[in-house]
């Protein structure tokens, strides 16, 4: 769940906006403990006053593991994404494009099944700062900023 942080619309500030999405990461392990991500993520967020935002994000990560066993690792994360590709649109009204960024920090742990698949399960404290947004006349938005704890699950496999 990420909270959206400035007034926008319908929704209010404070609201509670749950944000849902898929992504596909690639990993490079640089030292026996710390590693790096490149991510490429697509979330959608809608409410019941029907706005729906969707962002497109690349970016990367750096993990440093606490932990390492042979089939268990638990990391420290710290993830940063360029949001090129924003939109937000409001009742099937009218849609607007815009664009932002995303930071996010916690930890990520896996479970090795076999030597090459497993299972990642992350929980992160995300930020995402939106803007850029031209509305249509006589039409007042905000570009608003999202925080909240971003879960994921996650099924991994190492070549």
């Amino acid at each position: 769940i990420i909270s959206q942080k400035a007034s926008n619309g319908p929704t209010k500030d404070k609201d509670t906006v749950n944000w849902i999405g898929a992504g596909i990461k690639g990993e490079i392990i640089l030292s026996p403990k710390i590693d790096l991500q490149i991510l490429f993520q697509g979330m959608q967020a809608k409410n019941e006053e029907l706005e729906t935002w969707r962002i497109f994000g690349v970016g990367g990560a750096v993990g440093y593991r606490l932990v390492d066993f042979s089939r268990f690792q638990i990391r420290l994360l710290g993830e940063m994404q360029l949001i090129p590709f924003a939109t937000y649109e409001l009742e099937g009204a009218y849609r607007i494009r815009g664009y932002g960024a995303s930071f996010a920090g916690g930890l990520d742990t896996t479970i090795k099944f076999t030597n090459h698949w497993g299972l990642e399960m992350v929980a992160l404290y995300q930020y995402i700062g939106l803007g850029g947004f031209d509305p249509p006349e006589n039409q007042v938005y905000e570009s608003p900023s999202y925080m909240g704890l971003r879960l994921g699950a996650n099924l991994t496999y190492l070549f």
